[in-house]
């Protein structure tokens, strides 16, 4: 018989403490309302440019010394040179800036922490507005604040290669207007695009139109997208693969999408991920506290995904053509011939134990990427009666998910109505939530982890929801 274990008063006041202090670590590292990307206090010269009173062949030192374009003012700013002394804030004055003033590529201008690149709005937010896209190369603690990309006429706005240490706030990126059915000449392709980039943050900004998607996330490693509006594109509002990872996607609104609103991988040329990140389509990814409606396809997505946690989402009149929640399979492909100069990275990728293909895609022969540990918890998906019902609430290709723990834990919402009167103008404060199953989501029980009460008898093999449950309006947070 094993001996008692018991503890003095003063050993368990200590246990309880370091209990206590254990806790408070694991709650901190796992922050759900991560802060804002901190700039800090960085040495700065100004350099100013006036669109409208300004001259090129100023200092730029000063508002009356202003530059004429931003050209100018970019050129000033040493390349390929790690600032170490000062950094430099470009201050634009109220106005439009036309394209022919625009650089055609800002290019490898390395700040630092202590002396970054600072392109920012000198009036208030929206007060300049660039009349052309930026191509941006290479470049390091680069902070475009608070200014408006429309091109004349619309097009992609912004697209980062290769950079590090980002900060997009305040931004508007109007790529057009995408209109269902409607042939628009003019019309930004991925209106934000990022690849092959580490620390990507973009806050508080408004992305809208594309005929395909809003946001495009390719190969990113580190960052997070906070408090922004993303909407109006063809294909999904917003998505993050190639391997991205330890990226946080919190507190967004996305609607107005085609495909859908938010996802964690889709397909990728294997030739264009970063190493070693060549296994999953998206790593680590946290997706809580985002707004999706008004979507054709599935609210949220995770394409070939790994370690991925869907927590806290609210989805309305999502999944009108299809279905209102996906975990489905990635695809790699290798893309272009085999005279594509960066094809043998596909060789070299597969060799060093990546997931791919040399194969030269032909649209069928593209491996399949799976998915492993995708956490769905505390998500309510609601269609109210008079909208378009989604076909199916959940879709999950199980044939391509070999090591898929989908959650379905009582608290997880994935229902296709929560009868509460949650989007009425008389909501009813003590009206217990009503939980409402009308149809079945079945798959094999070795692919998931379920409370034991949610398994037929008889049929060990194959899960069953129930059918109603209620549950009270307090078990939302």
């Amino acid at each position: 018989m094993l001996p008692s274990l018991r503890m003095k008063p003063r050993h368990l006041l200590l246990f309880l403490l370091l209990a206590v202090a254990g806790f408070a670590e694991v709650a901190s590292a796992q922050r759900l309302n991560p802060p804002p990307y901190q700039i800090g206090s960085p040495a700065l010269s100004d350099l100013w440019v006036d669109p409208m009173n300004g001259f090129d062949s100023n200092s730029g030192a000063t508002r009356a010394a202003a530059l004429r374009t931003l050209n100018a003012a970019w050129k000033r700013i040493p390349a390929s040179t790690t600032l170490t002394t000062t950094g430099f804030r470009i201050r634009l004055a109220a106005g439009v800036y036309p394209e022919a003033s625009l650089p055609n590529y800002l290019e490898s201008r390395y700040g630092t922490r202590r002396c970054p690149v600072i392109i920012e709005a000198a009036d208030g937010k929206g007060t300049a507005t660039l009349e052309g896209d930026l191509n941006v190369y290479d470049c390091r603690y680069l902070y475009l604040l608070n200014f408006n990309i429309a091109p004349r006429p619309a097009g992609d706005t912004l697209h980062l290669d290769q950079c590090n240490h980002v900060l997009m706030r305040g931004l508007v990126l109007n790529g057009g207007t995408y209109r269902r059915g409607v042939r628009t000449e003019f019309l930004a392709h991925d209106n934000l695009k990022v690849n092959q980039s580490k620390y990507i943050f973009l806050e508080e900004s408004e992305v809208k139109g594309a005929d395909d998607n809003a946001v495009d996330f390719v190969a990113v490693q580190h960052g997070h997208a906070l408090r922004n509006r993303i909407h109006n594109s063809q294909d999904w509002c917003m998505y993050v693969k190639g391997g991205s990872s330890y990226i946080t996607v919190e507190g967004n609104e996305f609607f107005d999408g085609g495909t859908g609103g938010f996802t964690c991988g889709q397909g990728t040329g294997f030739q264009y991920m970063v190493p070693p990140w060549l296994h999953y389509e998206a790593e680590n990814i946290k997706v809580v506290n985002n707004v999706i409606h008004d979507t054709q396809g599935a609210g949220l997505g995770v394409n070939g995904g790994y370690n991925i946690l869907l927590a806290y989402n609210t989805l309305a009149r999502v999944g009108s053509r299809s279905h209102m929640l996906e975990v489905t399979y990635g695809i790699r492909s290798c893309d272009g011939g085999l005279d594509d100069p960066l094809h043998h990275l596909c060789e070299e990728y597969l060799a060093r134990g990546g997931w791919g293909t040399t194969a030269v895609s032909d649209g069928t022969n593209d491996p399949y990427i799976p998915n492993r540990n995708v956490f769905i918890f505390n998500n309510i998906l609601y269609n109210p009666p008079n909208t378009v019902r989604a076909p199916q609430i959940f879709t999950s290709a199980a044939s391509a998910l070999p090591r898929l723990l989908l959650h379905l834990l009582q608290r997880l919402h994935v229902r296709d109505e929560i009868v509460n009167d949650l989007f009425s103008q008389r909501p009813r404060a003590h009206h217990p939530i009503h939980i409402r199953l009308d149809e079945l989501i079945e798959m094999p029980a070795a692919l998931v982890q379920l409370p034991n009460e949610c398994f037929r008898h008889g049929q060990e093999d194959r899960i069953r929801l129930p059918r109603e449950q209620r549950l009270q309006s307090s078990h939302f947070r």
